[in-house]
């Protein structure tokens, strides 16, 4: 299993293209996605009405948030795996992109799991089932949530499993923060 995770970051690593470094940068920066979290705000609130939108903007946003907390505060300082990029055997193997300064972009110490995945997972989720029939929707979140993940490990911050449990992680929260809106809905 270890050899096939970094079989596979290797060979998404290895895409280095021009012009994919910078872009992969941007999908995993917050500001190229703030226009579609305002568009799913007003769609809850257009589709669930002001009252009930507005709380599932907020359990949407507490889904990610929550995620993110997990993730960053609980399991990547306690499981303390390594990213890539700070793993011995492979940061030298590894193509990283620079970063606004110019420096190598490595992140931080420790990767497991990707809070990237997870949260984008966890509003997807969210979304999927609080917003039944906006398909396109659907669509955008999810290759955003694909196209974000693979950035990671593109970048060489993560590992695809780091990746893959941040998608269970996010698909929990969003799933569990979805109950709680259909809870206080009825």
């Amino acid at each position: 299993m270890i050899e096939l995770d970094i079989t596979l970051l290797k060979a998404i690593n290895g895409l280095s293209i021009y012009g994919l470094d910078r872009a992969m940068l941007v999908l995993s920066g917050t500001l190229i996605w703030i226009p579609l979290f305002a568009y799913i705000s007003w769609q809850f609130i257009t589709t669930h009405g002001k009252k009930f939108g507005i709380y599932a903007v907020i359990l949407a946003s507490l889904s990610v948030g929550m995620s993110d907390l997990i993730s960053s505060r609980i399991f990547k300082p306690t499981v303390q795996r390594h990213r890539p990029s700070h793993t011995e055997k492979l940061q030298d193997e590894l193509h990283y992109a620079k970063d606004a300064n110019g420096n190598d972009y490595r992140g931080g110490e420790y990767g497991f799991y990707s809070s990237h995945a997870s949260n984008f997972a966890a509003l997807t989720f969210f979304v999927l089932l609080a917003l039944p029939r906006h398909y396109r929707l659907k669509t955008i979140l999810i290759l955003g949530t694909i196209v974000t993940s693979l950035s990671r490990i593109y970048l060489g911050v993560h590992f695809p499993t780091d990746v893959l449990m941040g998608w269970f992680m996010g698909g929990m929260f969003g799933y569990v923060f979805y109950k709680l809106f259909s809870f206080i809905k009825r």
